[in-house]
C-alpha cells in the first residue's frame, strides 16, 4: 500500500534571517530547494525570513553545484515571545 507523501510546511523548523549581497536591481524569485518556498530578493528587498532547512542551498550554493553564494547571514530574530 502506498503512503502520501509527508507535507512540508515552510518555516515548521524555523526561519533564519538572510542578507542578500548580490547585485540584481530588480527583485527576482529564489526558491528554497527543501520546501519548494518562493522567497523574493534583489532590488530594495536585501533582507529576509527563510527556512533553515532552505537556507543551507542559499548560504552554501556550491554544495548544491550553483554559483558563488549571494546571500549571509543576519542577525537572528528573537524568541518568540522576548522583549526587544
Amino acid at each position: 500500500m502506498k503512503h502520501a507523501p509527508e507535507k512540508i510546511f515552510p518555516g515548521e523548523a524555523g526561519f533564519v534571517l538572510l542578507v542578500y549581497v548580490g547585485k540584481a536591481s530588480k527583485s527576482r524569485v529564489w526558491t528554497g530547494g527543501y520546501t519548494g518556498t518562493r522567497y523574493l530578493f534583489g532590488g530594495k528587498k536585501r533582507k529576509g525570513r527563510v527556512d533553515v532547512r532552505d537556507s543551507i542551498g542559499f548560504l552554501f550554493p556550491d554544495s548544491a553545484g550553483g554559483a558563488p553564494p549571494v546571500f549571509v547571514p543576519g542577525a537572528p530574530f528573537p524568541e518568540k515571545g522576548a522583549s526587544l
